[in-house]
């Protein structure tokens, strides 16, 4: 299905899907994928650092230290791949374990656990040559446990990413700072936010897209599709702003969701990249803790001029009154400061000066955990800030003077 892509896309699709097939074929093996997502950085002159996040159950089979990436422009006439190797410190473990537990990765008492993998690599275009770039990644399989899919142990997995090279200065895709929230309790208001943003300061636009295979899209079991991937009360929501995703899980289930960014500069699209990733709720009591708006609102945006400073706090909360809560930020707007107080339900202050050079849209996002055993409880919530071109000041012409009587 590429009904996301633009119409150059549109055209190239195949030909990469036939590569990554290939690719594919050399790396049956069931790795139990629980999500991924594909980005790039500008390093100028046709090069671009390419970022590969996989997400496995470590109840499979090892991710491995090396991912191949395959890419093809029509337009530039190329049609290839690169290796990207597992960075240093990774994988990790990002199971979200209360202090003493542990989880299947670690040899723990707990019997699940997700490790994430990051893999770099360099590849430099024809310098100035093709806005029709597409990049895809493709690996064996997903998770058995799924039960919202039909045959989901027999489904791969492809994420891609689309590159503009034509475009001066040269764009990096938006990214996803904020690693995946992968449990939650059943019943429980459930709020997260996959850190989407873009240090360019591009528009960006979230929804949801149906996660990938090589042979399309993957197929829903009834009544699940793109924008009701999970059995909730009251549906499932995405903030198109900020990505802000909203839902209250009515059972026991394991389902997979996928996040697309749309990459937007003077109102022209250049990049989409997606998040595809498995979210398994768990039968247990805990209710997670809570962020508020700006200075303790409801509100999350705020608009303000180049040079200005702005101040503000956001504050924590838990309906379980025992709970101690922890809070962080992703670092995503270069500069800003953001502090925490050190109460059970701490309150964060940020804080940034801006410079003119700062014009644009900025997203940051704000994270919380408890430390509810054996699982703990989590949410995020996103806030933007638009800063807008600092206003001419007006003509000043002198002091008055009196022509006539």
């Amino acid at each position: 299905r590429t009904s996301n892509f633009p119409h150059s896309m549109k055209k190239i699709l195949p030909a990469i899907i036939a590569f990554l097939f290939a690719i594919a074929a050399q790396e049956s093996k069931a790795t139990h994928l629980m999500g991924a997502d594909l980005t790039y950085e500008c390093l100028g002159s046709g090069q671009y650092r390419l970022t590969l996040k996989v997400y496995r159950d470590c109840r499979g089979v090892d991710a491995g230290s090396m991912q191949s990436v395959a890419y093809s422009s029509q337009q530039c006439a190329v049609n290839s791949s690169v290796s990207l190797q597992l960075i240093s410190g990774f994988p990790k473990d990002i199971t979200p374990t209360c202090p003493g537990q542990s989880s299947v990765c670690s040899n723990g008492n707990l019997p699940y656990g997700v490790q994430e993998y990051v893999y770099q690599g360099v590849v430099t275009l024809p310098p100035g040559c093709g806005n029709d770039w597409v990049f895809g990644w493709t690996s064996c399989c997903r998770n058995n446990a799924i039960n919202t899919l039909t045959n989901p142990g027999s489904n791969d997995m492809l994420v891609h990413t689309t590159i503009d090279n034509t475009l001066s200065p040269c764009n990096s895709s938006p990214i996803f700072s904020v690693p995946p929230v992968p449990f939650t309790c059943i019943n429980q208001a459930v709020s997260f936010n996959p850190g989407g943003t873009d240090l360019d300061g591009d528009s960006l636009a979230f929804s949801f897209a149906v996660p990938q295979q090589t042979s399309g899209g993957v197929t829903y079991k009834n009544p699940y599709n793109v924008n009701n991937p999970l059995s909730t009360s009251g549906g499932i929501t995405i903030n198109p702003a900020n990505g802000d995703v909203s839902f209250t899980p009515n059972q026991t289930q394991v389902a997979v969701i996928a996040v697309q960014i749309k990459e937007y500069r003077n109102g022209q699209l250049i990049s989409t990249i997606v998040r595809d990733i498995q979210y398994t709720i768990i039968n247990c009591s805990n209710q997670n803790p809570t962020i508020s708006g700006i200075n303790g609102g409801s509100n999350n945006s705020v608009t303000i001029y180049a040079g200005q400073n702005i101040c503000f706090d956001v504050n924590s909360a838990d309906a379980d009154a025992s709970d101690a809560v922890s809070m962080s930020w992703n670092q995503s707007i270069p500069g800003a400061t953001f502090n925490t107080s050190s109460a059970n339900h701490p309150v964060g202050t940020f804080c940034w000066q801006t410079t003119q050079t700062d014009t644009g849209s900025h997203i940051f996002t704000v994270s919380v955990q408890d430390n509810n055993c054996p699982i703990t409880g989590q949410g995020t919530r996103s806030f933007t800030i638009i800063v807008l071109p600092c206003p001419q000041p007006p003509a000043v012409a002198g002091p008055d003077v009196a022509l006539c009587p």
